[in-house]
């Protein structure tokens, strides 16, 4: 039994992208900015979380209800996510070098390079979207791990102990919890698909549950969770009702198909913005440049994207 099909995790992706550019584009400096802007905020780290869920559902269906291994997993995770995060971490640090005139060590590269800069303490020196990345090398890792078990069950029990293992360090180490909100969903992700596989029993799948006990020491942590949980259940019914041949849901399953490298795209413009505005001194100015840029940048990003899919990610995965 399937819970979500392909194809529906394709419009979460799609309805979970516009979130997060509605969360980055509506600029600050608007009227009544003081009502908008936490709304906004919640709206793009919901949209994370849900990046988060549907990835945690996507690596538990296809590894407790199909024969893969461990390697040939990490190996293709890596093909499709790290080519393109290597150029754009490499863009990225040739426009801070060279356009905003800040100072790049060998360092702050390497741990971008990595995913870990977070851990090594370089989060946002590059690129602004270290919470994600990082999350997302955080929780392969976990799952990495509990994979080398034999047996579906003990699989499932190992990936919940391991999160909640996470928890307990990350308070240990960093006096917070550290994007345990995103890994929650990433968690709850995985009780959902162990739901749909053949021999997973309901205790065994509870085992993943403690961790989310982390999530609610924190009043917004648990708004934020709580409004990607219910996000999912509602995009699918509206999904559903919208029909298959409806525009908008193609519009939006276009966008969910192309998610990650519109995310990878657009967000290093508007992390800029602030210093944008000190190089040029206008708003107006400013904006426009943005949004030029941005569209320019995007467009030049599909091409590399089509680029590496076709000739670098189907060598490496030969």
């Amino acid at each position: 039994m399937t819970i979500i099909r392909k194809d529906e995790t394709v419009l979460l992706r799609g309805v979970a992208i516009i979130f997060v550019l509605a969360g980055h584009f509506i600029p600050p400096f608007l009227p009544y900015s003081e009502i908008y802007v936490p709304v906004k905020r919640v709206i793009g780290q919901v949209g994370v979380g849900m990046f988060m869920f549907i990835s945690g559902y996507g690596v538990m269906r296809s590894y407790i209800c199909s024969s893969g291994n461990i390697t040939s997993f990490l190996r293709r995770r890596f093909c499709k996510l790290w080519p393109l995060y290597f150029v754009a971490i490499s863009c990225y640090a040739l426009l801070q070098v060279f356009l905003f005139q800040e100072s790049i060590t060998p360092g702050m590269y390497i741990a971008h390079l990595s995913g870990l800069q977070v851990y090594l303490g370089y989060e946002n020196a590059i690129y602004s979207a270290s919470h994600f990345i990082s999350g997302l090398i955080t929780v392969y890792a976990v799952v990495s791990l509990s994979l080398l078990l034999k047996g579906e069950m003990m699989r499932v029990a190992a990936a919940g102990l391991l999160f909640l293992l996470y928890g307990t360090v990350s308070l240990a180490l960093f006096d917070r919890l550290y994007f345990t909100d995103y890994i929650a969903s990433f968690v709850a992700g995985m009780f959902i698909a162990s739901r749909s596989c053949r021999g997973v029993n309901w205790w065994i799948s509870c085992m993943l549950l403690p961790y989310l006990f982390f999530v609610f020491q924190y009043p917004y942590n648990t708004v934020k969770f709580a409004c990607t949980v219910l996000a999912i259940p509602l995009f699918l019914l509206l999904g559903d009702r919208l029909g298959n041949d409806s525009p908008v849901k193609k519009c939006v399953s276009l966008l969910g198909i192309s998610s990650y490298t519109i995310y990878l795209s657009h967000n290093y413009f508007v992390w800029k913005w602030p210093a944008l505005m000190d190089i040029f001194g206008s708003v107006s100015i400013v904006g426009f440049l943005i949004l030029t840029s941005t569209v320019l940048w995007m467009g030049l990003f599909f091409l590399l994207a089509r680029f590496l899919d076709r000739y670098v990610t189907t060598l490496w995965l030969r």
